[in-house]
């Protein structure tokens, strides 16, 4: 039985519901829909490799409503056996008015129902693999304590990667390629099409939030197409090996990767870091030296990037980017305050970091419908406890004059790296030249400003943000002394602001400050 293609476009443009009836596949074909290959010279291509992949509208050549919810570049691994699996990784996405993650993720084994034109109505399925999770995020569908949560997923951190088997060959040319999949049996459309139709991976998935604004129970669950672009399969040229995290003023990624010889012995290779888009570091490899873990990338992130996307990339000395590796702070965090071997005074630091994050974010306007501290509970989010009082104890002080220049204020910027600066203006035609600047006790060179000169006190440790840092100015004989810190000017910010996102990531970064104090 043959049908055309714009024939399966036609019966799937109705839709592929549960509700469609018709025969069993046993009419139409007897072997499972993923088959284990017998071409044992895959396994000559053991290793792992980048291929751009997709979820396709099942038998139509269109994406599926859902394709933003996965990243669309995947890891192939074929291992000694010749055994293959593609890892894909899911993100939230919009659906409708709401946001909503991937609930559950099958590969279909066997169709046991077939309607219209051998239509899949209904198949054997078996879960994919889950390669890592979620962890710490609750919404109204997997809070278990919700009074809309879904059974499916109640209790349940959503899968962020999981792992798929598929069924690979090596083609006339010696590539790597696909299997036919189910649609290879009906089709007879153009070339140009085979792949886009005939190749897919039959899966099924299941999403809280479409369930949820379906009209009939099931409307969470879908047939898709697994669209593996098997003609850019392409060999890794590294291995992003673990991350960890130092927290200093902000939160430090240090992303650890294996290079293969053809990007270490490339003098140009190097590695980007970006947040959003905008390159924030680039190194060269060959400046760079193992580690056991690999090669120690870090990437310093403010507090108001903590849900930025950031990315690394290898790229070689002629621009081609060989691997990208993304990465995120607020997935790191929530992984310590909710994962396991985590003691709980990390655990109080993590949450106390990501709420920082989110009061940051509303203070500068940055990702606002993604907030860091989004999940946490009430009580993780309440600045209740930071009172007028708990503040009014840190206040600077100031001794000593030198004629000609005065004391204007000082800032805390939280931009970037969390640092004080601190402003002097010149009277009269005084040379800036003539006075000295230290900053605990190191010389330093005054910066000009549209607001004055100004003098820096740089990177500092969340666990020191209570600290003074004495600055000086003199010109020989006499000498203006300063002593000033983070927390001063929280306490200046809660007394003589009005601006209520002031007062909230002051009191934030409050808690931040004394929740690293207590892990020192």
């Amino acid at each position: 039985m043959k049908i055309k293609k714009n024939i399966i476009a036609a019966v799937m443009a109705m839709g592929v519901a549960a509700s469609i009836s018709g025969g069993t596949a046993a009419q139409y074909f007897s072997a499972p829909v993923l088959t284990v290959s017998a071409a044992s010279s895959v396994a000559d291509f053991e290793g792992s490799y980048t291929v751009p992949v997709s979820l396709y509208n099942y038998t139509e050549s269109k994406a599926s409503m859902g394709n933003p919810a996965m990243k669309q570049v995947g890891e192939l691994v074929i291992d000694k056996n010749g055994n293959a699996s593609v890892i894909l990784e899911f993100q939230r996405m919009t659906y409708g008015d709401g946001e909503g993650y991937l609930g559950h993720f099958y590969k279909c084994k066997e169709i046991t129902q077939t309607g219209f034109m051998g239509v899949p109505v209904k198949a054997d399925v078996e879960e994919a693999a889950v390669v890592d999770e979620y962890t710490g995020i609750y919404d109204t569908f997997n809070d278990p304590t919700s009074k809309n949560a879904d059974s499916n997923v109640a209790g349940k951190w959503y899968p962020q990667k999981v792992s798929v088997p598929v069924d690979v060959t090596v083609d006339e040319s010696g590539n790597i390629t696909g299997v036919d999949g189910y649609l290879a049996r009906f089709y007879t459309g153009s070339e140009s099409n085979y792949n886009n139709l005939c190749k897919q991976v039959l899966c099924q998935v299941y999403v809280p939030i479409m369930e949820s604004i379906g009209t009939t129970s099931g409307g969470g669950t879908k047939f898709v197409g697994l669209l593996i672009d098997w003609d850019n399969v392409r060999k890794k040229e590294s291995e992003l090996t673990g991350t960890s995290a130092s927290i200093k003023g902000d939160i430090t990624l240090n992303n650890y990767i294996d290079l293969s010889s053809n990007v270490t012995s490339d003098s140009g290779a190097k590695i980007v870091s970006k947040i959003d888009g905008k390159t924030v570091s680039e190194v060269k490899v060959k400046d760079q030296t193992a580690t056991a873990n690999g090669y120690e990338i870090p990437v310093e992130v403010a507090a108001k990037d903590m849900t930025s996307e950031i990315t690394v990339e290898v790229q070689l000395g002629n621009g081609t980017v060989v691997d990208t590796y993304s990465v995120s702070a607020v997935d790191y965090a929530m992984e310590i305050a909710y994962g396991e071997g985590y003691t709980d005074k990390q655990k109080a630091l993590a949450k106390a970091m990501l709420n920082y994050g989110g009061y940051a974010q509303e203070f500068f306007g940055v990702n606002t419908d993604k907030l860091a501290n989004a999940n946490l509970a009430d009580s993780d989010k309440s600045l209740s406890s930071v009172t007028a009082s708990t503040l009014s104890g840190y206040n600077f002080s100031k001794s000593g004059s030198v004629s000609g220049i005065s004391y204007k204020g000082s800032s805390l910027s939280l931009a970037s790296k969390t640092e004080i600066k601190h402003y002097f203006s010149l009277t009269g035609t005084n040379d800036i030249s003539k006075y000295k600047f230290t900053v605990n006790g190191t010389n330093v060179t005054p910066t000009m400003s549209s607001q004055g000169y100004y003098v820096t006190v740089p990177k500092i440790n969340a666990a020191n943000l209570g600290d003074r840092y004495t600055v000086t100015v003199s010109n020989g004989s006499n000498t203006f002394t300063l002593k000033y810190g983070a927390m001063d000017y929280c306490n200046i910010a809660q007394t003589k602001s009005s601006n209520e996102a002031l007062h909230n990531v002051s009191k934030a970064l409050y808690l931040f400050y004394k929740a690293a104090e207590a892990n020192k």
